[in-house]
């Protein structure tokens, strides 16, 4: 019991850090997002991820790499469905 809210309580850390920074973070140039989007295409048709899936797929693999590179991530477009 006292590990779970140990590691509760480094997660809910983690999470708050990571947030903050992202608002620090600067916006990636239109060049980055075009290379990432494209690769990120060509990932999901080597993955042969499904057209539903398709959407959601490359905008969590354009996040994934604008936070590696220390760029703020994109935000859901609005009509996107929520990953849980």
């Amino acid at each position: 019991m006292p590990k779970l809210r140990l590691l509760t309580g480094l997660l809910l850390t983690l999470s708050f850090t990571a947030s903050a920074n992202d608002s620090q973070a600067a916006q990636a140039p239109n060049e980055v997002l075009s290379s990432l989007r494209d690769a990120c295409h060509q990932v999901a048709a080597e993955e042969q991820i499904e057209d539903m899936e398709k959407a959601r797929f490359v905008f969590d693999c354009i996040n994934d790499q604008l936070n590696e590179m220390g760029y703020q991530r994109l935000l859901p477009p609005e009509n996107a469905p929520r990953s849980l």
